[in-house]
């Protein structure tokens, strides 16, 4: 019984680490995708003021 309850435990563990990566995965590339989005609306506007 114990090696049962030990077992599930570890299951239970893998799946929160799991989700805990994918989440800051995600919000990684949120963020990235921010501040690429910001990099090139300033080229677009860098652009528009040269002409």
């Amino acid at each position: 019984m114990f090696a049962q309850e030990l077992f599930h435990s570890r299951i239970e563990y893998f799946k929160s680490a799991i989700d805990l990566y994918l989440n800051d995965r995600a919000k990684r590339y949120h963020k990235s995708s921010i501040f690429n989005l910001q990099f090139r609306l300033a080229q677009v506007g860098l652009r528009i003021s040269r002409r």
